[in-house]
């Protein structure tokens, strides 16, 4: 369920800053959209007059009127800067994903662990029979301390007899 709120939540931030940059963009004139003209052909007629160069001219001098080349490029840079501003909002939000992914994973990853650990019998004897096996050449256990403390309680009882029998005689 939370993966849906993320996503619907990444969304929504990644369309409301696009958004933003695009007006911020167009207010400060990084995109320079005019009206423009194209002209491949003559007229009709296939005769210029002078009424149509002076328009041509004029249309030039206001930078409206483009030669196919100049469109092409135009169209171009324009792709180019949509395309890097794409890229670009791709690699910040596959970085901030990468981060909460891993924060995330790492969460749950110590939760199952802790809830592992505290609930699993089976854990708990492995826990105990490696140490166990680890500390048994360094400490005595209960069977052997009560082997010796029967051993210690016969010799008692055997030097017992012997001074009883020492005092007898």
């Amino acid at each position: 369920m939370r993966i849906k709120e993320y996503f619907i939540g990444g969304f929504l931030g990644a369309m409301f800053t696009i958004l933003i940059l695009f007006f911020l963009g167009t207010l400060f004139g990084v995109y320079d959209f005019r009206c423009f003209y194209i002209v491949n052909s003559y007229p009709d007629d296939g005769i210029l007059n002078i009424n149509t160069l002076e328009t041509l001219k004029k249309l030039e001098n206001c930078g409206l009127l483009l030669t196919p080349d100049q469109y092409t490029n135009n169209v171009v840079s324009f792709y180019n800067v949509i395309l890097t501003f794409v890229g670009i909002v791709f690699v910040i939000f596959s970085i901030a994903s990468f981060f909460i992914i891993r924060d995330n994973n790492l969460k749950e990853t110590k939760k199952f662990v802790k809830e592992y650990l505290n609930d699993s019998k089976t854990f708990r004897d492995e826990i105990v029979t490696s140490l166990t096996g680890e500390f048994d050449a360094h400490y005595i256990n209960k069977e052997d301390f009560s082997n010796l403390y029967k051993d210690i309680d016969e010799r008692l009882s055997s030097i017992e007899n012997n001074n009883n029998r020492n005092e007898i005689e």
